[in-house]
């Protein structure tokens, strides 16, 4: 696994790429994994990678996928989304990294279609990851259900704090790959937008490793697979390579009025 070179993350291909790649790090049975609790109590899973702490806006920028789990624990395919962050709890110079973050409850769903998510000091916490450990997504003191950041760094996986962290979806992104008019992520995830099944992806894989996580399964990567991820991440190269410029509806917005474009994400 830590063989395979990463695809570039400027397509949608590459981001379900990424997000599947850090998922198999938290099924392999040789790494201290995450709470089964945290995947089967959560109402969405967001999957961020290139997480960057540098001088560019004295922040991080990131890109990913959000995927909602139903009621019968069922996951939706993914919606393209970007993150845009002043002041969080990374530092200049810091390296990248993969960040899987719980969205508690459709509220906080509902929140992240509409305007984005910010995560604040009340709702991000920093935890102890362990598969053995207790991982109810619950309420916590002040009375509100958290969101949870977890980041995949230097071979283990550690609570990550993201303080005024905006996470939003990507229309522009999400209709790249999904086909114009097909942008709207509420559409998405409700399976109104058929999945491009003609694109070669991680897709499947990445809702198994979720199923799987949720049921506290550890499972190390198999040769079928590994080869599946070369021809995908080609793959994603190549569409990334035909890409043009997002649009001005893919552009984050911090809250003190600075803007943050999907690209300037990617490139991250």
């Amino acid at each position: 696994m830590d063989k395979l070179s990463r695809p570039s993350l400027t397509s949608f291909e590459g981001m379900i790429w990424n997000a599947n790649h850090v998922l198999s790090y938290a099924l392999d049975p040789g790494i201290r994994g995450i709470p089964k609790g945290y995947f089967m109590g959560c109402a969405g899973v967001v999957l961020m990678s290139s997480i960057q702490a540098g001088f560019m806006l004295s922040g991080s920028v990131g890109t990913g996928i959000f995927l909602k789990r139903d009621s019968e624990g069922n996951w939706s395919n993914p919606v393209a989304c970007g993150m845009a962050a002043v002041g969080v709890g990374f530092q200049i110079g810091a390296t990248s990294k993969d960040v899987i973050i719980f969205l508690p409850n459709d509220a906080s769903v509902q929140t992240f279609f509409s305007s984005g998510v910010t995560l604040g000091a009340h709702s991000d916490v920093t935890i102890g990851v362990g598969r053995d450990l207790e991982g109810a997504v619950g309420v916590s003191g002040s009375g509100m259900a958290p969101i949870i950041s977890i980041a995949y760094t230097k071979g283990a996986f550690v609570g990550a704090s993201m303080e005024g962290a905006l996470i939003s979806p990507r229309k522009g992104a999400n209709e790249a790959f999904y086909g114009a008019g097909n942008g709207d992520p509420e559409a998405i995830i409700e399976g109104k937008v058929k999945f491009p099944a003609h694109k070669i992806t991680m897709n499947e894989e990445l809702k198994e490793k979720l199923q799987k996580l949720s049921m506290g399964m550890t499972e190390k990567i198999g040769e079928a697979e590994l080869k599946k991820a070369e021809q995908a991440a080609a793959e994603a190269d190549k569409a990334a390579a035909t890409l043009q410029t997002t649009a001005a509806s893919d552009i984050v917005e911090l809250e003190d009025g600075r803007k943050v474009g999907a690209t300037a994400a990617n490139q991250a």
